[in-house]
Protein backbone atom coordinates (compact mmCIF):
# COMPACT_ATOMS: atom_id res chain seq x y z
CA UNK A 1 0.00 0.00 0.00
CA UNK A 2 1.46 3.77 -1.05
CA UNK A 3 0.21 6.60 0.99
CA UNK A 4 -1.78 9.27 -1.35
CA UNK A 5 -2.85 12.81 -1.27
CA UNK A 6 -5.93 13.10 -2.21
CA UNK A 7 -7.63 15.99 -2.90
CA UNK A 8 -11.56 16.85 -3.83
CA UNK A 9 -12.63 19.82 -4.66
CA UNK A 10 -16.90 19.62 -4.11
CA UNK A 11 -19.88 22.37 -4.15
CA UNK A 12 -22.14 22.79 -0.68
CA UNK A 13 -25.97 22.81 -1.23
CA UNK A 14 -26.64 26.09 0.54
CA UNK A 15 -24.38 28.06 -1.49
CA UNK A 16 -22.55 26.84 -3.98
CA UNK A 17 -19.56 27.88 -3.09
CA UNK A 18 -16.72 25.54 -3.93
CA UNK A 19 -14.20 23.74 -0.72
CA UNK A 20 -11.69 21.68 -0.79
CA UNK A 21 -11.25 18.51 0.95
CA UNK A 22 -7.41 17.53 1.34
CA UNK A 23 -7.01 13.78 2.94
CA UNK A 24 -3.75 11.11 3.32
CA UNK A 25 -5.22 7.66 2.10
CA UNK A 26 -3.52 4.63 2.32
CA UNK A 27 -4.65 2.19 -0.95
CA UNK A 28 -3.26 0.16 -3.40
CA UNK A 29 -3.67 2.58 -6.81
CA UNK A 30 -4.66 5.79 -7.34
CA UNK A 31 -8.51 5.06 -8.51
CA UNK A 32 -8.82 3.18 -5.09
CA UNK A 33 -7.28 5.94 -3.22
CA UNK A 34 -9.73 8.61 -5.05
CA UNK A 35 -12.89 6.02 -4.09
CA UNK A 36 -11.35 6.17 -0.45
CA UNK A 37 -11.63 9.79 -0.61
CA UNK A 38 -15.26 10.33 -1.63
CA UNK A 39 -16.01 7.91 1.17
CA UNK A 40 -14.54 9.90 3.28
CA UNK A 41 -15.93 13.52 1.94
CA UNK A 42 -19.53 11.43 2.35
CA UNK A 43 -19.21 11.12 5.79
CA UNK A 44 -18.37 14.50 6.58
CA UNK A 45 -20.50 16.30 3.91
CA UNK A 46 -23.07 13.61 2.54
CA UNK A 47 -24.97 16.33 0.18
CA UNK A 48 -21.91 17.50 -1.71
CA UNK A 49 -21.89 17.92 -5.25
CA UNK A 50 -18.37 16.84 -6.39
CA UNK A 51 -16.38 18.88 -9.35
CA UNK A 52 -13.02 17.48 -9.23
CA UNK A 53 -11.05 14.61 -7.68
CA UNK A 54 -7.15 13.85 -7.50
CA UNK A 55 -4.97 11.83 -5.75
CA UNK A 56 -1.41 12.35 -5.91
CA UNK A 57 1.71 9.58 -4.81
CA UNK A 58 3.42 11.10 -1.72
CA UNK A 59 7.24 11.31 -2.44
CA UNK A 60 7.80 10.17 0.97
CA UNK A 61 5.14 7.27 1.02
CA UNK A 62 7.06 4.67 2.68
CA UNK A 63 7.36 6.90 5.60
CA UNK A 64 3.97 8.23 5.51
CA UNK A 65 2.66 4.42 5.44
CA UNK A 66 4.53 3.80 8.95
CA UNK A 67 3.35 7.14 10.44
CA UNK A 68 -0.12 6.09 9.89
CA UNK A 69 0.49 2.48 10.79
CA UNK A 70 2.28 3.82 14.08
CA UNK A 71 -0.85 6.13 15.12
CA UNK A 72 0.19 8.83 13.20
CA UNK A 73 -2.61 11.42 11.77
CA UNK A 74 -2.01 14.06 9.17
CA UNK A 75 -4.15 17.20 9.61
CA UNK A 76 -3.48 20.45 8.16
CA UNK A 77 -0.21 20.00 7.46
CA UNK A 78 1.09 18.43 10.91
CA UNK A 79 1.38 15.21 11.75
CA UNK A 80 0.03 14.27 15.67
CA UNK A 81 -0.94 11.31 17.99
CA UNK A 82 -1.06 11.07 21.34
CA UNK A 83 1.58 11.14 23.98
CA UNK A 84 1.88 7.35 24.93
CA UNK A 85 3.76 6.67 28.45
CA UNK A 86 7.23 5.21 26.69
CA UNK A 87 7.45 8.55 24.61
CA UNK A 88 11.02 10.37 25.27
CA UNK A 89 10.42 13.96 25.87
CA UNK A 90 13.84 14.92 24.60
CA UNK A 91 13.07 13.66 21.17
CA UNK A 92 9.61 15.14 21.05
CA UNK A 93 11.06 18.85 21.70
CA UNK A 94 13.78 17.49 19.35
CA UNK A 95 11.80 16.69 16.59
CA UNK A 96 8.11 18.33 17.22
CA UNK A 97 6.36 19.49 20.51
CA UNK A 98 3.55 18.62 22.60
CA UNK A 99 0.41 20.11 23.82
CA UNK A 100 -3.00 19.00 24.86
CA UNK A 101 -1.79 15.22 25.25
CA UNK A 102 -1.08 15.16 21.75
CA UNK A 103 2.55 14.80 20.35
CA UNK A 104 2.69 17.27 17.05
CA UNK A 105 5.79 17.49 14.41
CA UNK A 106 5.73 18.66 10.48
CA UNK A 107 7.08 15.83 8.91
CA UNK A 108 7.26 12.29 8.16
CA UNK A 109 10.84 11.86 9.37
CA UNK A 110 9.59 13.79 12.52
CA UNK A 111 7.47 10.56 13.14
CA UNK A 112 9.74 8.06 12.90
CA UNK A 113 12.50 9.60 14.72
CA UNK A 114 9.95 10.33 17.74
CA UNK A 115 8.91 6.63 17.83
CA UNK A 116 12.69 5.49 17.23
CA UNK A 117 13.49 7.19 20.03
CA UNK A 118 10.39 6.02 22.21
CA UNK A 119 11.44 2.23 21.26
CA UNK A 120 14.86 2.68 22.21
CA UNK A 121 13.56 3.91 25.30
CA UNK A 122 11.53 1.32 26.33
CA UNK A 123 14.43 -1.55 25.12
Amino acid sequence: MAAFQVRIAYLTPLRRSRHYFHQLVLADDRQGAIAEGRALLRKRSPEARIVHATANLRPDSKNAEAAIQAGWRYRDGWWSRPIRAGDDLVAIALYGYADNRAINTRSTAGCTDIDRHAARMAA
